[in-house]
């Protein structure tokens, strides 16, 4: 934990995978119902994107676009003026594009 927090704007893909997936563990009642949703539906999300072989390709394009759909429905209702000046949320609605 002391290493996720010191050198927290330095984190490599299997810390932030590993962030994403078991803080949710810890939000329970200590955010907003809001925001603990959307830490639940980005871990799912993240956990759906480390597949690491697909045998279904067009039911897991399905899938992961619902996964995103419900990201950015979530924060659409946080503040949805993220959704169009965060590149990253910007760009999730392409991501199956590229798989």
């Amino acid at each position: 934990t002391q290493y996720l927090v010191q050198y927290k704007n330095s984190l490599i893909r299997k810390h932030f995978k590993s962030l994403q997936q078991l803080a949710v563990f810890h939000m329970h009642n200590l955010v907003p119902d809001c925001v603990f949703d959307l830490w639940k539906a980005s871990g799912e999300l993240g956990a759906y994107m480390w597949f690491p072989e697909i045998k279904d390709l067009e039911s897991y394009l399905a899938d992961i676009q619902v996964l995103i759909d419900n990201v950015l429905d979530i924060w659409g209702l946080i503040d949805p003026s993220w959704i169009i000046t965060k590149l990253k949320l910007h760009l999730l609605p392409h991501l199956a594009e590229d798989i």
